[in-house]
């Protein structure tokens, strides 16, 4: 064979590399986007489809447009995982109201245990994974209730009122929205909601204006025209098992007898250090705990109080701006970056080109933080 005389000879292979195809400019007519995607002159939809679409507007058209959709199967996914723990915080707030985070461990081993003995069946090969997957939401779900338990104490005038609230309400005039709302928690008149995550989540500016964070926000919107409250504050609640930073232990300069003046097992650093990797995270509009320290200890809601009226603004400009562009018929190949990493439609769109930066879209030249005179 020719490969062989190559290698014998040592002649090198010569590689013949070819450039990929220019992407074609996708785009369909106004009237058939209509068509797909607006009955009657409102797109409904829930709020991470739409997030989708900016992300990358061909990755919306072939999952809200044509309807493609990956098959979704039992086991172990990371979805299924997530609803488990979404029922189990349900559970806990129903059963317990505000002393939710009493729960004992034997409560939520019996109150996971039916999902992993299915599963234990249906997979007899992974009987091994499943066990060690429900140990590890068990230590991870008891650890979030000790950590929630201190917050709850920290911020004693809120209640828990409602968990996995369904809605499928306007946002704006040509957006209709659908999902379900964790948690609601009221104070007077006042209102505030936490979003479970199976990781840790952060707010920004950035990615609010360039359509990547409306969920929490939105949510936030939907549950304050329901209930008829003030805003007071939205927050991520991580329910994953965060490692925290230990620190390591110290010497005194003049320490002769070589004894550790911090040591690094110390019980009230460790504390520290687990509540320091999983203080809520969110931002706060109307909150009077917010300058308090049990507040800053367990709350890390940015930096100090955001208008919560130039976040709605925001919000419903960016429901509008997506109306009026998909109904145009915009359907690019065009992933904002980290867009292609878990998208599920990579073979159909063979996207190889550098991807974008996120960019601001609306609101350019505004800020959300409320001056301190204002605050």
């Amino acid at each position: 064979f020719d490969i062989t005389s190559r290698i014998i000879s040592g002649t090198p292979w010569i590689i013949e590399k070819v450039k990929p195809a220019d992407p074609r400019d996708h785009v369909i007519s106004e009237e058939t986007a209509r068509g797909l995607y607006a009955k009657d002159g409102v797109i409904r939809s829930s709020v991470s489809r739409i997030e989708r679409w900016f992300s990358c507007p061909y990755s919306w058209f072939i999952e809200s447009g044509l309807k493609v959709r990956e098959t979704q199967r039992g086991g172990l996914e990371q979805a299924n995982i997530g609803t488990l723990q979404h029922s189990l915080m349900e559970h806990a707030v129903k059963q317990y109201g505000k002393d939710y985070c009493l729960i004992s461990e034997d409560e939520v081993r019996s109150f996971i245990k039916p999902a992993f003995d299915s599963l234990r069946s249906m997979y007899p090969d992974e009987t091994v994974k499943a066990s060690l997957s429900e140990e590890r939401i068990v230590r991870s779900l008891m650890q979030t209730m000790r950590f929630l338990s201190d917050t709850e104490a920290a911020a004693p005038s809120w209640i828990p009122v409602k968990t996995e609230e369904a809605f499928d309400d306007p946002i704006t005039a040509h957006v209709q929205l659908h999902g379900y709302i964790d948690r609601i928690d009221t104070a007077g008149g006042s209102l505030r909601i936490l979003d479970y995550k199976s990781s840790s989540k952060t707010l920004s500016e950035k990615g609010i204006k360039a359509g990547l964070q409306l969920q929490l926000l939105s949510y936030l919107i939907i549950a304050s025209r329901r209930e008829n409250r003030r805003p007071a504050g939205s927050y991520y609640v991580s329910l994953k098992s965060e490692g925290a930073k230990s620190p390591a232990g110290k010497f005194g300069k003049t320490n002769k007898n070589g004894v550790l003046t911090d040591a690094c097992d110390d019980e009230n650093l460790l504390k520290d250090a687990m509540i320091a990797e999983r203080k809520l995270s969110g931002w706060a509009f109307d909150d009077s705990l917010i300058s308090s320290e049990d507040y800053k200890r367990y709350f890390k809601p940015g930096s100090g109080i955001y208008s919560y009226e130039m976040v709605e603004q925001c919000i419903t400009e960016l429901y509008e701006y997506f109306y009026s562009a998909a109904c145009s018929g915009d359907i690019r190949v065009d992933p904002v970056s980290t867009a292609c990493t878990f998208c599920k439609y990579k073979a159909i769109c063979r996207f190889h080109l550098p991807s974008r930066p996120a960019k601001e879209l609306v609101m350019k030249d505004d800020s959300f933080k409320q001056k301190k005179e204002e605050a």
